[in-house]
């Protein structure tokens, strides 16, 4: 028998049997564990996560740059915590790595940048962020101006 009214693609996918159904079935759950891991991070990081992936026991995090990995990794016993209490069952282990989704690496012409001099660079602004947020947790003093001093130089 043929549908008499126009289906969304979702529902024909969702009917789908065999590959293609459990694809749609398996992109579903990494969603909705990515929001729910989402929900357990503080902001501004939980933006910045953007993959996670269950693997016998332990939680595979993905996270868009290597600050932000180092900055999850830091946080990873505070993280390993809140997770415990949202996921059933708990993560038994937790590893961080950095990623990106929908941007090409960006690899340098040798010939052509060679014999050129360097002109001062500067931070992104994300970065300049990001080490002002670490100074300001900073018990040594003399980090964390060194820290303060970084972020207002890379400007």
């Amino acid at each position: 028998m043929v549908d008499r009214f126009p289906t969304s693609l979702q529902v024909r996918l969702s009917r789908a049997g065999g590959s293609l159904g459990r694809l749609v079935s398996q992109a579903g759950h990494q969603l909705s564990l990515l929001e729910q891991v989402r929900a357990c991070f503080p902001s501004p990081l939980d933006r910045h996560l953007i993959g996670a992936e269950r693997r016998s026991g332990e939680l595979q995090l993905v996270m868009d740059s290597a600050a932000w990995t180092a900055r999850a990794r830091y946080m990873s016993g505070e993280l390993k915590r809140r997770l415990a209490r949202e996921l059933n069952p708990p993560p038994q282990r937790i590893s961080v790595r950095a990623g990106h989704v929908g941007r090409e690496a960006a690899i340098p012409d040798r010939a052509a940048t060679r014999g050129q001099r360097r002109g001062k660079r500067s931070l992104s602004g994300n970065s300049r962020e990001h080490i002002r947020e670490v100074a300001r947790y900073l018990d040594d003093p003399e980090l964390r101006e060194a820290l303060e001093r970084l972020a207002r130089e890379g400007e």
